[in-house]
């Protein structure tokens, strides 16, 4: 019986990086996952990589609208004929890795309604339905090791994941009478989609080594890394941890 057996888990940025890991190992351990992403492509491809017992469906949409959120709940219980009582906010964007100053101001937007928004959203829509129904409900939020270390290069982006940890932190004091839990995962430089992104768009061998000798371990933080954290902080092993 895996760890998360009869659990409904929303899981957003579902189509690549991060969020595929998670899905992919909470599908394993027995959850129910709703896939929000705004790449339909994207959330097909994870679908397809699935196990033919894994019990995943996907939606396409922007995870910082109140819509979706609306939808979501509505497509859980269609799908699952039961209420989602966990909700992983993976959905990230990183700005160019730039200068402070030059950040067009379209990125400096794009990141706080990707990387803050969904979880406003979540508590604006999920918790007072979780409180009416009773429902212990869990939001686990995919931060950055970045909001403890800023780069200089992507300042703009680690402002918002601190954001994310000081909500984080305040939510889960607010709502522990509720028994509704907050948690945050806080992964290094991690090897997505995104990570070129942080040096300014390209990929290179150099900047791969460069990247690797700032790491105490001396790898790339793995999506299946975060997963595992994620998946043991969504089990019952975990059910004290806010």
């Amino acid at each position: 019986m895996g760890r998360l057996e009869g659990k409904v888990i929303i899981v957003t940025g579902s189509g690549s990086g991060f969020g595929r890991g998670i899905v992919k190992k909470a599908t394993s351990e027995g959850a129910r996952v709703l896939g929000i992403d705004i790449n339909e492509a994207g959330n097909k491809e994870t679908s397809s990589l699935l196990t033919p017992t894994a019990q995943f469906a996907r939606m396409e949409g922007d995870a910082g609208s109140e819509q979706t959120w609306h939808s979501a709940l509505k497509m859980a219980h269609r799908e699952f004929s039961t209420i989602p009582d966990t909700v992983v906010n993976c959905a990230g964007y990183v700005h160019i890795g730039a200068d402070a100053h030059t950040v067009p101001e379209e990125d400096f937007d794009r990141v706080w309604q990707v990387n803050v928004k969904p979880l406003y959203m979540t508590v604006k829509v999920l918790v007072p339905f979780w409180i009416a129904n009773g429902v212990p409900g869990h939001v686990i939020n995919i931060g950055s090791i970045g909001s403890q270390r800023p780069r200089a290069s992507t300042i703009w982006y680690t402002a918002s994941k601190g954001a994310l940890d000081t909500a984080t932190e305040g939510l889960a004091g607010a709502y522990a009478k509720d028994r509704i839990r907050f948690n945050i995962v806080r992964p290094s430089f991690g090897n997505t989609p995104m990570a070129p992104r942080v040096v300014g768009g390209e990929d290179s061998a150099e900047g791969r080594a460069k990247r690797l000798a700032t790491l105490p371990l001396g790898r790339l933080c793995e999506p299946e890394d975060v997963a595992n954290m994620t998946v043991f902080l969504a089990s019952d092993e975990a059910n004290y941890i806010t």
